[in-house]
C-alpha cells in the first residue's frame, strides 16, 4: 500500500544534517555581517553610535539563537528584547521602559498562550 503522505519520509540523520548545515550558514552569515561592519568602520565608513553598544550584544545573540533554532524556540526573543529595551533606553532621550514593563509581559504571556503548539500527552481541559 502507498503512503498517503505526499512528503517523503526523511531519516533523523538527514534531519540532524540539516539542522547543523542550517546552523553552519547562519552562524557564517552572522560572522561575515560583523567582520563586515568592522571592516567598514576600520576603513573610516561612519558608523552610527549606537551600533557598537553593549545592548547589541543581546540583540546579536538573539539573532543568532533564532537562526539557529530556525525561528522555531520564542527564547531568542528575550535576548533581543532586552537589548532593545536599554538601546532605547541609551539613545531616546527621556525614554524610560519601565511604566511599560508590566503591561509588556502580560501580552507577551497572553501571546504565548494563544500561539504555543499543542504539547503531545496532556489533557486538553483545564
Amino acid at each position: 500500500m502507498e503512503n498517503p503522505n505526499p512528503i517523503p519520509n526523511v531519516s533523523e540523520t538527514e534531519k540532524w544534517q540539516q539542522r547543523e548545515r542550517r546552523r553552519r550558514v547562519g552562524g557564517g552569515i552572522i560572522l561575515l555581517i560583523i567582520g563586515g561592519v568592522l571592516f567598514a568602520k576600520v576603513a573610516g565608513v561612519v558608523m552610527p553610535g549606537w551600533l557598537f553598544t553593549w545592548p547589541m550584544i543581546f540583540i546579536a545573540i538573539g539573532v543568532f539563537a533564532a537562526i539557529k533554532k530556525g525561528f522555531t524556540d520564542m527564547g531568542w526573543l528575550f535576548p533581543i528584547a532586552v537589548g532593545l529595551v536599554f538601546l532605547a533606553q541609551n539613545e531616546i532621550e527621556g525614554f524610560s521602559p519601565w511604566p511599560y514593563l508590566w503591561p509588556v509581559i502580560l501580552i507577551i504571556i497572553g501571546l504565548s498562550m494563544l500561539f504555543r503548539r499543542k504539547r503531545r500527552g496532556r489533557c486538553d481541559g483545564w
